[in-house]
């Protein structure tokens, strides 16, 4: 009979105890310091359970600050980039569009007669001498596309996975550690980090629902599942374990969001580092004799160029002859195909080339190195102070017709006094559509006559017309 009544007493007071025992406040589930939100998961990893992981509700920000000096902000727009060696880093192939894109514009906005992709005829004859006195200072082509503030080299994309790969001239960061997912069972704690375009942390936790083996998802974009929802997040996201290893890497992109395991980032960096270069522009040699019949005293004859390559098409032709290119006289087909060579996908190069006895200069973006075009370049309205760019999307509100979108105002210029604003598309200007191929034709041919301009454009679900004068006010 006592028996009983002594393990009654022992059962009533564990749940007595268990009663009164102090819980968690949501305080400690949740913390804002810095701009940083963060809800600790549940379940989380068994061997950190009721360890301090589950109380210290800053654990994920003391990661994410260790982490912070891993993770480099690239491009106008701040891009994250994710280090995996100590030269190497990776983001979502929008960081290398955007490095495009910035140097298109910063290029286009310092030439006064913005001729970056507009092939203009040369009739100068100093076009075929030595002294480079002739041409602008921007067409000394860079050897390649580089962040200026981070110092990271673009060194090609993989845009099936959509992943960009760059590069340090130095062993100078410390990377993270990679590891995998194969090791952790289900419901081990994870997080993705990354960094805002404002330089916040940004921290989503969550925990582990499948591993790379044991990912049985029809999704093929994912390595392995997580908890947390990537949207709303920036374009690239460092996925770790509560150890601060890289477990993979999230990249965004209007379409959709990947995760790649750490081992396939490193596969694919090392394949970009190693892939073989293919030549989109293929030249030869001229004869001495040939060259002397045209006139000429230097350069190479264009055998074939691969349309493909570029967007939205070549502006070096088969029968072309190139007289320079980045910036050099070229002398041989090796001399161009070195030079070839040491641009980076991407980069602006500027050419002059001989065409039916005329003298051509223009400018090329340089495709990726498998001969696939990188970006579509922009077009500025130098006299406007507008830059566009090709809209591949539907502009929405059942229109379904591509335009050119407003990408930039350019301060103090016509176009920011007349209001114009970012999003802007343009239908027309003075009644003439501007499709994809034609619109820098239209655009220098308005340009060059000093009259007032009237541009039809689309804003939101409104089409409004516009009419400027260059270099006046309009009200």
């Amino acid at each position: 009979m006592l028996f009983p009544a002594a393990v009654l007493c022992v059962v009533m007071g564990v749940l007595i105890h268990g009663a009164f025992q102090s819980k968690p406040s949501e305080e400690m589930l949740g913390i804002e310091e810095d701009g940083v939100d963060t809800v600790f998961p549940s379940p989380v990893r068994p061997d950190v359970d009721n360890t301090i992981l589950v109380y210290e509700s800053d654990f994920w920000l003391q990661l994410a600050q260790e982490a912070r000096n891993k993770i480099e902000l690239i491009s106008s727009k701040n891009i994250p980039a994710v280090y995996i060696t100590p030269n190497l880093a990776v983001a979502s192939s929008e960081a290398s569009e955007q490095m495009i894109r910035d140097e298109q514009i910063q290029r286009m906005l310092e030439s006064s007669t913005a001729g970056d992709f507009r092939e203009v005829e040369r009739r100068d004859e100093s076009l075929q001498t030595n002294s480079a006195a002739s041409l602008s200072s921007a067409d000394t082509g860079e050897s390649g596309l580089i962040d200026h503030e981070s110092g990271l080299r673009f060194v090609a994309v993989d845009i099936d996975l959509g992943l960009a790969l760059f590069e340090l001239p130095e062993l100078t960061q410390t990377p993270f550690t990679l590891a995998s997912t194969s090791k952790l069972p289900p419901g081990s704690a994870v997080a993705a980090i990354t960094v805002e375009a404002d330089k916040r942390l940004a921290i989503s936790p969550g925990y582990l629902i499948s591993s790379e083996k044991n990912n049985t998802t029809e999704e093929p974009s994912r390595a392995f599942e997580v908890s947390f929802d990537l949207d709303g997040m920036p374009a690239t996201a460092a996925i770790v374990d509560v150890d601060g290893n890289l477990l993979g890497v999230a990249l965004s992109s209007p379409s959709q969001t990947r995760i790649l395991s750490a081992q396939k980032v490193l596969r694919a960096a090392n394949q970009l580092m190693e892939q073989t270069l293919c030549y989109s522009i293929e030249v030869v040699d001229l004869e001495t004799t040939t060259t002397k019949v045209l006139g000429l005293r230097n350069g190479v004859f264009v055998e074939h160029v691969l349309a493909e390559s570029f967007k939205p098409s070549p502006s070096v032709r088969a029968g072309d002859i190139i007289l320079r290119w980045a910036g050099e006289n070229i002398q041989d087909a090796k001399h161009f195909y070195e030079l070839y060579e040491s641009q980076s996908p991407g980069s602006l190069v500027r050419y002059v080339v001989s065409r039916g006895r005329r003298r051509v200069a223009g400018g090329t973006v340089m495709p990726s190195k498998d001969c696939r075009p990188i970006s579509e370049p922009s077009l500025l309205m130098t006299d406007m102070g507008l830059v566009l760019e090709w809209n591949e999307q539907p502009p929405g509100q059942g229109d379904s017709t591509a335009l050119w979108r407003v990408v930039t105002v350019v301060e103090n210029t016509t176009a920011s006094l007349d209001e114009f604003m970012v999003g802007d598309k343009i239908i027309s200007i003075n009644g003439r559509s501007l499709n994809r191929t034609n619109a820098q034709r239209i655009i220098s041919f308005f340009e060059s006559q000093n009259e007032p301009i009237a541009l039809t454009i689309r804003r939101g679900d409104r089409v409004k017309l516009i009419e400027i004068v260059l270099g006046e006010v309009n009200r």
